[in-house]
């Protein structure tokens, strides 16, 4: 192996080998940080022959941003004599900078104890640092858009805590992302009732019927009581993402604010409040989904709900296109 200090390159016949092969960069400092040895993959990494490093300073290679940190770093390890792995940026041959994990450790004179050479292995990692830098760009344009819709957005792992919650959610709800984060939807800070005003059973709030059946959940309407004592109205839509188990991994639940449109509801239907809530209902066969997502007649959404029976007949439109003969004559 070639270097200035020949002194500095590992006798052994398979040090020098592991050295001359190793994919990182090995090198040799002198205790104020300048270049005594280094590899063979000083020229992969960073267009330098290991001769050219030797006898300069390892901080002439530091990035501005970085070099602050990287000096109080050495200083410590010349103190403690504990290593450390520090993530920095260095300068190429051809100018540009390229970011590395370097792991240091001190070598000390048994009787004095002083620092003779700091031993370095430096890795690449500019691939996975700019990876984490595009993720963060990613997870921040989503969570601007997330904090930009109207409804609320929370999202709940497989064991139902949340991870996730929008502004809309947090502003609804009436906690922080803090306050919210590990919750699941049966917790101190809210009390989740159904249209009757009666407390949901945890088991039967839609993320969790989402969950445990690994099926979404539809306008599903509920109230969402405040510290103050209010009630917040909601319909609610819980949508699981399903892994190959065909098991729920987690839910999205999106939910938006129906107290104004409950409110009307119940002052048209009277003192008796005989029907209440918004009922999604098929525009074509009229038919009415229930909360599992099932479309059902809406006679029996009716009977259940306020114990209408319904007569079957056909208007006089209807009867003219089903039996236009009998209707012509």
């Amino acid at each position: 192996m070639t270097t200035a200090l020949s002194a500095h390159t590992p006798d052994d016949a398979g040090l020098r080998s592991l050295a001359e092969s190793a994919g990182d960069l090995l090198s040799c400092h002198a205790p104020d940080g300048v270049y005594r040895y280094a590899s063979p993959a000083a020229a992969r990494l960073l267009g330098y022959e290991p001769a050219e490093l030797v006898g300069r300073p390892v901080f002439d290679l530091f990035h501005p941003d970085e070099l602050g940190l990287a000096q109080q770093a050495h200083e410590a390890l010349r103190q403690s004599g504990v290593s450390t792995v520090i993530t920095h940026r260095l300068r190429a041959k051809d100018g540009t900078y390229l970011w590395f994990e370097c792991s240091v450790r001190a070598i000390r004179d048994p009787g004095t104890g002083e620092v003779q050479e700091i031993h370095s292995v430096t890795r690449d990692v500019t691939r996975r640092r700019l990876a984490e830098e595009r993720l963060r760009e990613s997870e921040a344009r989503y969570r601007a858009v997330l904090d930009g819709l109207a409804v609320g957005v929370v999202v709940h792992a497989a064991d139902a805590g949340i991870v996730l919650a929008n502004r809309a959610a947090r502003e609804l709800l009436g906690a922080s992302e803090g306050q919210l984060q590990g919750l699941t939807s049966f917790n101190p800070y809210w009390l989740l009732l159904g249209e009757d005003e009666r407390p949901v059973p945890p088991s039967d709030h839609p993320a969790m019927v989402a969950l445990q059946t690994a099926r979404p959940v539809w306008d599903r309407v509920v109230g969402v009581t405040s510290a103050a004592g209010g009630i917040t109205w909601l319909v609610v839509n819980a949508i699981p993402a399903v892994g190959g188990d065909g098991r729920a991994t987690q839910v999205v639940v999106s939910f938006s604010d129906v107290t104004a449109v409950r409110r009307k509801a119940m002052e048209r239907a009277g003192a008796g409040g005989v029907l209440q809530g918004l009922v999604p209902i098929c525009a074509q066969c009229k038919k009415t989904r229930t909360a599992v997502g099932e479309w059902r007649p809406i006679e029996e959404y009716l009977w259940h709900t306020a114990g209408i029976e319904c007569s079957h007949s056909l208007c006089p439109v209807c009867a003219a296109r089903l039996f236009p003969d009998v209707m012509d004559a």
